[in-house]
């Protein structure tokens, strides 16, 4: 993570130039079954999806019992 952002085909091609061993990404599916490779399912922690688009996913905010009820956008409430 140090030299690539993580979770993304180029730091999984390093990993390998390096000598990895194994790859071990976290995938996460969308609503319509699209694996997503993305540390956290909550997309606030990664992405601007709060102010995107002039706030076009606002409505999709939600408190999370996986996440501690925290509110978020999660992955599985999006489709590709």
């Amino acid at each position: 993570s140090f030299h690539i952002p993580e979770h993304s085909l180029p730091s999984y091609r390093l990993a390998l130039e390096l000598g990895a061993d194994y790859i071990e990404p976290d995938l996460v599916p969308t609503q319509d079954g699209t694996l997503v490779a993305v540390h956290s399912v909550d997309l606030n922690t990664t992405s601007n999806v709060h102010t995107y688009n002039n706030g076009e996913f606002q409505s999709k905010a939600r408190q999370s019992e996986a996440n501690n009820n925290e509110w978020g956008y999660y992955v599985n409430d999006f489709t590709w």
